[in-house]
């Protein structure tokens, strides 16, 4: 993008001022004309932002994370210039502080079945400064600690699964009095307990017409990789589906108790019924089902989805992960304005104080990527 700009910019100094106003507007014009082109209002999901402002969105960094031997990296938290990194390069060290001052790095945490250890299948977050860690498997949380020359984890709480036809938690997100659940919960996408377990509200999974003979337990794993969010006061949520493009806006009620705000079910996944044994049958994915968003975050203000809209037949396994859209949301799950990102992401978070929107790309190599946005979170 450098290398096109530098020219133009030197041809409209050299223009006499009517002129140059008048080609720095058309350059302008067709700028936003092109973006705006390039995208496909017939997708149901970007149809909904067809009257809200359109921009393209550059990166302001870029590192490629394959120069520090971390060659399949996940998902990543910032403090500052600290970025902690989950990366499964190494079972012997999936997450990683790299500090982007001086390029040092402090390596931990494994995966395996002795103490000190997390079985594969993780999910990786922060909450008021502290690192946490909740292993799907044990349904175990861990605080992430560290000292000068390693990470490591420590107990925190384990979240068995609980309430009626319960079966497995996929994911825990805390409440200041409780706790909000997915899984393998009956017909409930989101379920909220109180800290003595007792089940208190539950939201139903999206109920498109394909769903009507495919059972609650088979779209328990269709959604188990859902993507759950909590507004900086903890009383908002929002749930994101992956395989095809859901949103529940909600808030967290008196009592832990979720109040349905909106609900945007723009697309189903794609489900086909195989043969699995001589007589037992199931819904499977198919290699058609839109990947919806891959990464949300959010301010008290905004709700920042990004949305991919790929497939695997179209892109190949993998890489319909990554989102190139950056979708704005208010909380009442009003669309405000979307960008097209110059490098798709695959996970994002959002740091207010510094307006730095960033993430881990895979497309087509493994990198951290930063975007800035305005004072405004725009």
């Amino acid at each position: 993008m450098g290398g096109i700009l530098h020219p133009l910019i030197i041809l409209t100094l050299q223009l006499s001022y009517p002129m140059r106003k008048l080609y720095i507007c058309t350059i302008v014009l067709i700028f936003l004309s092109a973006c705006g082109d390039s995208l496909d209002y017939t997708d149901k999901t970007l149809y909904h932002f067809r009257n809200t402002p359109v921009d393209s969105l550059h990166i302001s960094n870029y590192a490629v994370l394959e120069k520090y031997d971390l060659l399949m990296p996940y998902s990543v938290i910032k403090r500052g210039n600290i970025y902690y990194i989950w990366d499964e390069t190494s079972r012997d060290s999936i997450i990683v502080r790299f500090n982007t001052k001086d390029s040092t790095m402090i390596r931990g945490i494994s995966y395996g079945q002795g103490p000190g250890e997390l079985l594969p299948s993780i999910k990786f977050r922060d909450r008021r400064d502290t690192l946490f860690i909740y292993d799907t498997n044990r349904n175990q949380y861990y605080t992430v600690d560290e000292n000068d020359k390693y990470l490591y984890i420590s107990k925190y709480k384990t979240y068995p699964a609980r309430g009626k036809d319960a079966e497995r938690t996929f994911d825990v997100r805390f409440l200041p009095n409780g706790y909000i659940t997915t899984g393998l919960q009956g017909d409930a996408w989101l379920a909220t307990y109180d800290n003595r377990d007792s089940l208190l509200t539950t939201i139903t999974y999206p109920r498109y017409p394909s769903f009507e003979n495919v059972p609650n337990r088979e779209l328990g794993f269709v959604y188990s990789g859902s993507i759950v969010i909590l507004s900086p006061d903890e009383r908002k949520i929002i749930s994101a589906s992956r395989n095809g493009s859901s949103l529940f806006f909600g808030t967290i009620e008196e009592g832990n108790r979720i109040r349905e705000v909106k609900r945007w079910d723009y697309q189903e996944p794609e489900l086909k019924r195989v043969r699995i044994s001589e007589n037992d049958y199931a819904h499977a994915l198919t290699i058609n089902t839109i990947e919806g968003f891959t990464g949300v975050a959010c301010t008290d203000k905004y709700v920042y989805a990004v949305y991919s809209g790929r497939t695997v037949a179209t892109h190949g396994l993998g890489l319909q992960n990554n989102g190139e859209y950056l979708l704005v949301y208010d909380w009442d799950g009003n669309p405000v304005r979307h960008y097209v990102l110059e490098i798709p992401l695959r996970s994002v978070g959002y740091e207010e104080e510094t307006g730095t929107l960033y993430g881990i790309s895979q497309d087509p190599e493994g990198a951290l990527v930063e975007y800035k946005l305005n004072e405004e979170g725009l």
